[in-house]
């Protein structure tokens, strides 16, 4: 039991979040680039933007990287409405 008659010099440590985020063939309909057969609707393309922010909004990552992206520029402002910085795009 803590002496509460004791100062504590415990410093809480932040934490960081990470997420690795691969996004299975990002790239915004009509445009294919490997998978020609199952390019994304128009519905299923807005799916899947609301289901990257949903994950966004609710895990708050400090540091993303994400894979398979092809409209880098779709993703950047999904990004940015969903009130993610960028600090590094490579």
């Amino acid at each position: 039991m803590p002496n509460i008659n004791q100062p504590s010099y415990e410093v809480p440590l932040p934490t960081v979040k990470i997420a690795s985020f691969n996004l299975l063939n990002y790239l915004e309909p009509p445009m294919a680039y490997y998978d020609f057969q199952n390019i994304y609707t128009i519905e299923q393309w807005h799916k899947k933007q609301a289901w990257i922010t949903r994950f966004l909004t609710k895990n708050q990552p400090d540091i993303i990287g994400f894979q398979e992206v092809f409209s880098s520029e779709s993703l950047q402002t999904l990004l940015e409405s969903a009130g993610v910085s960028l600090l590094c795009r490579c």
